[in-house]
């Protein structure tokens, strides 16, 4: 898992983030907001997932703290089957698994002019 601290932003909402993703995303990944995540399918911890396929995505979650907003993101498997194969392959083999895509975020949150703290224009 990991965090990134984009300053305090008590502005940005989950639909914001939703919006965000999906127009940076779209036509390369499916970009699913919660409420249309089937929860039976696995656990999921999050505000919305970056799909790829039913082995691999990104579920993103915003965290709004008194004094400092952050994104939070790590690697899902958005299928059941997929869900219990990476769990017997844990560790760094299932690491290697979401190691491209988990950069691919990590760049676009670190660069977004939408997660710049208000005044850094």
């Amino acid at each position: 898992m990991a965090k990134i601290s984009i300053g305090h932003r008590p502005d940005l909402t989950r639909e914001d983030l939703f919006s965000i993703f999906h127009r940076q995303f779209e036509g390369k990944y499916e970009v699913i907001p919660t409420a249309n995540i089937s929860t039976a399918a696995f656990s999921f911890n999050g505000d919305l997932l970056i799909k790829e396929s039913g082995w691999r995505g990104i579920r993103v979650r915003l965290d709004q703290e008194p004094n400092d907003t952050k994104i939070v993101f790590a690697g899902a498997a958005p299928s059941r089957l997929a869900t219990a194969a990476i769990s017997i392959l844990m560790g760094f083999p299932a690491l290697l698994l979401y190691n491209s895509m988990m950069n691919e975020v990590r760049a676009f949150i670190e660069t977004a002019e939408e997660f710049s703290p208000p005044g850094d224009e």
